[in-house]
């Protein structure tokens, strides 16, 4: 049973995250952001890593950096922003119908796609259908179809660079892997915030890279970026080494319904009664994952 932990503890620090970030992102441009949250967790990674003697290399590593770029440098900056756009209400759903079609890209790296994985990431994804659809309101009209778009595409690069990790943990320890993957973020969105400055004269990135001029802000982001980054992605790849790409997947889609929750105590956005019946579909999605 207590495999099942680290996935759970993922949930509720990533729920948590992804609110606070949109707070910020509203005084702050998101690729900057990013980049300090990115920051602060390469650093405090760095440190645990080099106290326990855990820079090591190997080929393994090379789908770990993958990952790092897709999900972390690419995938976290649209969803920061379809969040800023959209609001986390309706962001985080999209975004987290990956629940469903990870299930079938785990099998390109070696996972079997049980009946069991299989109707806990319908119930998942009907789940995050519902949100969607009780959250859907006039203000998500074609002025924010970059948001909705910002969201599906974040979805697509979670998929593939979640997936991936599977071959990452054969054959590195977790605390490498979460280092490299933030390391590997950090780095790329660097070199594409440079290029931007260098191309545009948007004021929005005139600002130092890594410093926000608030500075509870910034002191915020980087808490958060450590928190999110290190234990949240440690819990993440340590819960796919014990229990699997899949099945930690449909354990962490509880995260929309947090979202949803957190969203509602700490930005006062709308808390429908349906989502109850989303907050159910969920567990029930959950049990069945674990049981059959």
């Amino acid at each position: 049973m207590f495999q099942y932990i680290p996935a759970l503890v993922t949930s509720f620090i990533w729920s948590i995250s992804i609110v606070i970030y949109k707070q910020v992102s509203r005084i702050v441009n998101v690729l900057s952001l990013n980049i300090t949250r990115l920051f602060s967790a390469s650093l405090a990674l760095f440190g645990v890593c080099l106290a326990f003697n855990l820079i090591q290399i190997n080929f393994n590593l090379i789908y770990a950096a993958l990952s790092g770029f897709l999900v972390l440098a690419l995938g976290d900056t649209l969803y920061i922003y379809s969040s800023r756009e959209i609001g986390v209400s309706i962001a985080t759903p999209i975004v987290y119908t990956y629940v469903i079609l990870i299930q079938f890209v785990s099998v390109l790296f070696g996972e079997k796609l049980t009946i069991g994985k299989l109707i806990g990431s319908i119930l998942a994804f009907t789940s995050i259908t519902l949100l969607t659809y009780t959250h859907k309101s006039s203000q998500v009209k074609l002025s924010n179809f970059k948001g909705v778009l910002a969201a599906l595409l974040c979805c697509l690069l979670w998929t593939f660079g979640q997936a991936i990790l599977k071959l990452a943990v054969t054959n590195a320890h977790v605390l490498t892997i979460t280092f490299i993957r933030t390391l590997t973020g950090f780095l790329t969105l660097i070199i594409i915030f440079t290029l931007i400055k260098l191309v545009t004269r948007n004021k929005e990135y005139n600002t130092p890279t890594l410093y926000i001029n608030r500075t509870t802000s910034s002191f915020k982001v980087m808490v958060f970026g450590i928190l999110d980054l290190g234990i949240g992605s440690f819990s993440y790849i340590l819960s796919i080494l014990l229990i699997g790409v899949g099945l930690t997947v449909i354990l962490t889609s509880i995260i929309p319904i947090l979202t949803q929750i957190l969203g509602y105590l700490i930005e006062h956005e709308k808390l429908k009664t349906l989502d109850i019946l989303a907050g159910i579909l969920v567990t029930l999605g959950i049990i069945v994952s674990i049981l059959i």
